[in-house]
């Protein structure tokens, strides 16, 4: 059976919706992730809002893929990053904070904090001293080597040093985020990649979101294109005219193809005030 390189999991729209079409394989996965004693594990989950806040207008482009608070009141991201445009410790660091901060209301004191986990799963080689694909950060006195702060987490899983032979779940997982055919499904006897992957399916069959997948890939692909270049050419004026010429045209044409300005709006990452701008 081929594998479904028409929609490949490797988007940020793909991976959302496999994702969030059934808590239960979302579920599955972050227990494979996280791997916490039996009494520890994760049991519910809520989805919330992806957006982050626009504190400014340097904001707009921040957005998590997928947000949820657990059962033990913990907060995740997971995001599915497909590039390295030469940042993203940075910017990984900077969605842990965000996580964490945002949490706090005014009204609130510091001890409504709960422990931030940031899930990166990367389409490149991000460490490139280590062999192994799951990498997990935590912060230590240096004296002591003694791990404090408990409530920090960011744990990076790189695609590409995956190995084709699985021995835990987690190996099976990142088997599925590299392009597992069917049969190689059916081996795993994980009921919840099983359903991402019929899931996978589903999208690739329906025209709609064939349609929504494509408009988004290609705003990536742009997106991505024109941040490297203006970083190469070192012209910070030039990348932000590019960048936004490259989404203007982008837009149109996600227009043209007549999906509804809401989900324009996400895939942009604009207000449907400022898609229904564009359509003029």
């Amino acid at each position: 059976m081929k594998k479904l390189d028409l929609l490949d999991i490797k988007t940020d729209y793909v991976f959302k919706k496999v994702f969030t079409h059934n808590q239960k394989t979302f579920i599955d996965f972050i227990n494979c992730v996280l791997n916490y004693p039996e009494k520890q594990k994760i049991k519910s989950i809520e989805f919330l809002n992806n957006e982050l806040t626009k504190d400014s207008e340097m904001d707009k482009e921040s957005k998590l893929d997928i947000i949820a608070r657990l059962n033990d009141n913990s907060y995740v991201n997971v995001e599915m990053q497909i590039q390295n445009t030469g940042e993203y410790e940075k910017r990984s660091l900077y969605y842990w904070a965000k996580l964490y901060e945002t949490q706090l209301q005014k009204t609130q004191n510091y001890k409504v904090l709960y422990p931030a986990i940031c899930i990166n799963i990367l389409n490149f080689n991000f460490f490139k001293n280590s062999a192994d694909y799951n990498s997990e950060l935590a912060i230590f006195k240096v004296q002591t080597m003694e791990r404090i702060y408990s409530d920090f987490k960011i744990i990076f899983l790189e695609i590409p040093k995956v190995k084709k032979k699985f021995y835990n779940d987690l190996d099976k997982w990142m088997q599925f985020f590299n392009g597992a055919s069917k049969e190689e499904i059916n081996t795993m006897n994980n009921s919840a990649i099983k359903q991402a992957y019929e899931t996978l399916e589903y999208i690739s069959q329906d025209p709609a979101e064939r349609a929504r997948y494509e408009a988004r890939r290609k705003y990536q692909l742009d997106y991505n294109t024109g941040m490297l270049t203006a970083r190469e050419e070192g012209k910070e004026e030039g990348k932000e005219e590019g960048i936004e010429i490259e989404k203007r045209a982008n837009i149109k044409q996600m227009l043209k193809l007549n999906l509804p300005i809401e989900q324009i709006a996400e895939i942009s990452r604009l207000s449907v005030e400022e898609v229904c701008a564009l359509k003029s």
